[in-house]
């Protein structure tokens, strides 16, 4: 089997209000939804805009091809329209897929951690925390608890992280760019890839950090029966 490939007993690993990329037979343009939920084997989705230049391809059984970002890894897949609904609101019901195609944006493993962090972008600042980390980026969760406004975040913006590592006296400021994001009303998700210009001694200690986390891991695995 090819290990790109997960089988749908294994969960699609969306999340409500998370952006997808689609693509509609015979609809030229590509498209953007959101995610409302995933029940009864169907997943659920806002209808795209705008309605008027695709109302009539809405037929149950038209192709879609589905394309998403999760925790650095791109999956799509392609699935059929169950159902269309106008009101109460304009939603699209779609097949829940047999065969889900992953590929992982990053080059190298995520190391899992919980790293509080204060993301500065022209002069203006979130609290968030890091949630995964490698040697050339990471994952970075904001929460509208921390935050009392998200900043306009897009694409390629250049940001700054001040982040405490564990062990270490002082924060360590890393420059990133943001490679992609999502988020909904509550929270914010943004992939980061480390700037050239990140210094040595950040570098030093993150690589420290993840060494670290892999030692333990493999120590707690030894110990396992």
């Amino acid at each position: 089997m090819n290990d790109n490939l997960i089988q749908n007993e294994i969960p699609i690993f969306l999340q409500i209000g998370q952006t997808l990329k689609l693509e509609i037979e015979d609809v030229s343009m590509p498209m953007e939804s959101t995610l409302v939920g995933v029940d009864n084997n169907l997943i659920i989705i806002k209808t795209p805009s705008p309605y008027h230049l695709i109302e009539h391809k809405l037929t149950r059984g038209r192709i879609f091809l589905v394309r998403y970002i999760f925790d650095g890894t791109i999956f799509a897949f392609q699935t059929k329209l169950q159902e269309s609904l106008v009101r109460p609101a304009r939603l699209l019901f779609l097949e829940y897929p047999k065969i889900i195609q992953k590929n992982e944006l990053r080059n190298q493993k995520r190391s899992r951690c919980f790293i509080p962090a204060v993301i500065s972008h022209d002069e203006d600042k979130n609290k968030g925390a890091l949630l995964d980390l490698t040697k050339e980026g990471c994952r970075c969760k904001l929460t509208k608890s921390e935050n009392d406004y998200f900043l306009p975040f897009k694409i390629a913006d250049e940001i700054s992280l001040q982040c405490k590592f564990p062990g270490v006296k002082a924060p360590i400021k890393i420059t990133g760019i943001i490679k992609n994001i999502f988020k909904n009303k509550n929270e914010i998700d943004l992939g980061i890839n480390f700037h050239k210009n990140t210094t040595k001694v950040s570098k030093k200690i993150i690589s420290w950090y993840i060494s670290t986390i892999e030692n333990y891991v493999s120590s707690q695995d030894m110990r396992s029966p």
